[in-house]
């Protein structure tokens, strides 16, 4: 049976919701599903008029349940289900697997220097000499596996360029699928050699989402009037 009516409800059950109804009479264009003998509407209780409409609200579920006296039948069970949009995205941290290199046992594990960090300092792994105009690869001695779906971005520390102790191809970049050791290009643009010990701060690191993209080919229209190519916009 059904359960029965809400106050001011026609009590007058149509054709489409009796067992072999043949009348002719036309369902609603979306009508209520059934949930163990229940019938469901969102929205508002359920109501068996067949002029009245389905307005469907994606945020709530009103649901009477059959057979539980007309106590249950005038105060509807109501769920909240989850609205429309993105979902949340979780606040817990990528998790980055670290390995230690066997012949560098000073290495350290990345850190952030404060709360507020955007990054995590990388830390050289043994001495290292920095001669003007050549390229020095300085060791990590650490091996690291971004999770799936992510890249790790390398980048140069400020203190070290206000020095003259630059990183020549910054920012790097360490593919998910990359096994070998991270090691940090550093090179010094004026005055002497630098030094830099075991243990001091030599770049920066951070966790990349990776966006999805595909190339094709076509045809490139101009949108502008610029011309030309370095420098196209002034000086």
């Amino acid at each position: 049976m059904l359960p029965p009516p809400e106050a001011g409800c026609s009590s007058r059950v149509p054709a489409y919701l009796n067992e072999g109804g043949s009348s002719g009479e036309r369902a609603p264009e979306d009508p209520p599903p059934v949930q163990n003998g229940a019938l469901v509407q969102r929205g508002r209780p359920f109501t068996t008029d067949p002029q009245a409409r389905w307005p469907w609200n994606p945020r709530e579920v009103v649901v009477q349940a059959p057979g539980r006296g007309k106590a249950a039948a005038r105060r509807p069970k109501v769920r909240r289900a989850r609205p429309f949009g993105p979902a949340k995205r979780s606040e817990r941290p990528l998790s980055v697997e670290i390995e230690r290199v066997a012949d560098a046992p000073n290495a350290r594990m990345p850190e952030k220097a404060t709360e507020g960090s955007a990054c995590f300092d990388l830390y050289a792994a043994e001495d290292a000499e920095l001669m003007p105009g050549q390229v020095t690869l300085v060791r990590t001695g650490l091996k690291m596996r971004a999770p799936p779906g992510t890249f790790l971005e390398i980048r140069p520390r400020s203190g070290l360029s206000s020095r003259g102790v630059v990183m020549v191809n910054a920012p790097g970049t360490v593919d998910r699928d990359y096994p070998l050791e991270v090691k940090v290009p550093l090179s010094v643009l004026f005055g002497g050699p630098r030094t830099l010990r075991a243990g001091e701060r030599v770049a920066q690191l951070r966790v990349v989402q990776e966006s999805p993209g595909a190339f094709r080919w076509g045809r490139v229209e101009s949108s502008t009037d610029r011309k030309g190519g370095f420098g196209s916009t002034g000086v």
